[in-house]
């Protein structure tokens, strides 16, 4: 029996199918590679944002708080006003004698701080009343004063008087007591009456106007 060899068409045709399977195969190989690879790019990871920055805040400015105390340290040995106006404070404290004290500071939250030429006070405020201690010398007193209602209140005056420099303070309480001392280059003596409500004054034998701290106008501050 002969053995038949295929024919050159066979031959032809089955390297052609042949071919034609592994391009088959090369090809779907490469489009599931590009497949996985659009899915690849598509996946992005997560990005965690940065965390926000302090929120910053602008402190609050001073609340404007315009008013004056009034009245006597307990016990009576002597009288304190005190006048506020925007975080500042002016006190003078006096017993119409030999002692007075001029003092600035500030009154903020609540707080009252001040203090002079050998004087110290602190203490508290609110829309009714001021309270606290205050030191001059060698002599402590505690207050708590109400409101002072005009005329009620604190008054300064300064005048140049015969070469001489004069600075006058006066207390008025609710009854209408006044207490102050005028001081003339240093030297003390009582102060004269104050006229309400001009606010004169004769000082030395010149009259003088005083101004009301009440820390609604701004004199003294």
């Amino acid at each position: 029996m002969v053995e038949r060899k295929p024919s050159g068409p066979v031959i032809t045709l089955l390297v052609g199918l042949a071919t034609a399977i592994v391009l088959f195969v090369l090809g779907t190989n490469a489009a599931t590679d590009e497949l996985n690879s659009r899915k690849a790019s598509a996946t992005v990871a997560p990005t965690t944002s940065a965390p926000a920055p302090p929120a910053t805040t602008t402190p609050a400015p001073p609340a404007k708080i315009r008013v004056a105390y009034a009245g006597r340290v307990d016990g009576g040995a002597a009288s304190i006003a005190i006048a506020l106006r925007d975080g500042a404070a002016i006190a003078y404290l006096c017993d119409g004698r030999r002692i007075e004290e001029w003092m600035i500071g500030t009154a903020a939250d609540g707080k009252l701080s001040l203090s002079g030429d050998g004087a110290v006070l602190t203490g508290s405020y609110d829309k009714d009343s001021a309270s606290g201690t205050v030191t001059a010398g060698n002599k402590n007193w505690t207050l708590d004063i109400p409101v002072a209602r005009k005329p009620t209140g604190l008054y300064r005056s300064t005048a140049d008087i015969r070469n001489a420099r004069v600075v006058t303070g006066w207390i008025v309480l609710a009854d209408g007591e006044q207490v102050g001392l005028s001081n003339t280059d240093g030297k003390l003596a009582p102060a004269p009456r104050l006229r309400l409500p001009s606010g004169s004054a004769t000082v030395n034998g010149s009259r003088v106007t005083a101004d009301a701290i009440d820390g609604a106008s701004g004199a003294g501050f």
